[in-house]
């Protein structure tokens, strides 16, 4: 049973975290969220000509703060990527999701097997990027944390340089109250 939670408007309509739901999931927390408004013309393109995309989504369990001038304390953190490739031969789109990283409540577990999908259809491989489902967290009774908690994400969607030599990356983000 999930908290759903409505859509984040973001403003100029650019990219945002929409309806994100956090559930209790098999002795933990499981995440699902969408991103809205992420292919612009460039993106497309980019894809269609092969280059490989890829975007990393950072959740995080945060606790507490601690006073009013300390940040909310990290109790765990998963951090997935999702790459999308284009193969103009075979006309297929080739997708990789991967759990990179994965921490809490000792040292960082090494990354999880990659789940991998092919499909001819951009508007499913499109979807496979910009919807993630399951994405776990411990509950928060086993890091030690009363609730309730907040969950956070943070989104990294495409790398530019700028002029040509100062790297950015657009980036969006959404904290939500879970267990109140």
């Amino acid at each position: 049973m999930g908290v759903a939670l409505g859509v984040a408007l973001a403003a100029g309509g650019g990219p945002a975290i929409g309806s994100l739901e956090v559930g209790r999931s098999q002795g933990g927390l499981s995440v699902r969220f969408d991103l809205e408004g992420v292919w612009s013309a460039e993106l497309l393109e980019r894809v269609q000509s092969g280059l490989e995309l890829t975007f990393r989504h950072r959740v995080e369990l945060v606790g507490k703060r601690i006073g009013w001038i300390f940040p909310r304390r990290t109790l765990a953190r998963t951090v997935v990527e999702t790459t999308l490739r284009y193969d103009s031969l075979t006309q297929r789109y080739e997708f990789v999701q991967r759990v990179v990283a994965r921490r809490w409540a000792g040292p960082a577990e090494a990354a999880g097997p990659a789940v991998r999908r092919s499909t001819d259809a951009g508007d499913e491989a499109r979807r496979w990027m910009t919807r993630l489902e399951g994405l776990p967290l411990p509950a928060p009774e086993a890091v030690g944390a009363s609730v309730p908690v907040r969950v956070r994400i943070r989104s990294e969607l495409d790398r530019k340089l700028v002029l040509g030599l100062f790297p950015w990356t657009r980036t969006v983000s959404r904290e939500t109250l879970w267990g109140s």
